[in-house]
């Protein structure tokens, strides 16, 4: 199998810190191209071929950089943040039993301009 891009050593080691496959590398990079290819989303993952779709489903969130030169410099999984419960609670909503969203009153202790 030829691969049409080049693995730099950094991005080698990121590749197996993350254990992506070589096979979903090369759909996402374009080592023609400068800077990053698109991150890897539940819409890009719909519209892979069939054979990429379950190997894929476990890096959501996957990036690639390239350098323009035909090298991929880096590869890097991007945090996703937190679940809808979990950041309704941080941001001082509440979640009803059907979904909708309120806004919960926060007890500010010190004045906004202290």
């Amino acid at each position: 199998m030829t691969y049409r891009f080049r693995v730099s050593s950094n991005a080698f080691v990121q590749q197996k810190q993350l254990q992506v496959p070589t096979v979903l590398i090369e759909y996402l990079a374009q080592p023609a191209w400068r800077g990053s290819a698109p991150m890897l989303s539940s819409r890009m993952i719909a519209q892979m071929p069939q054979h990429l779709r379950a190997i894929a489903q476990r890096f959501i969130g996957l990036y690639v950089t390239a350098d323009g030169q035909g090298q991929v410099t880096q590869i890097q999984r991007m945090g996703h943040r937190l679940a809808v419960a979990a950041q309704a609670d941080h941001y001082g909503l509440s979640i009803s039993a059907n979904g909708v969203v309120q806004n919960r009153e926060n007890a500010w202790y010190t004045s906004i301009g202290a």
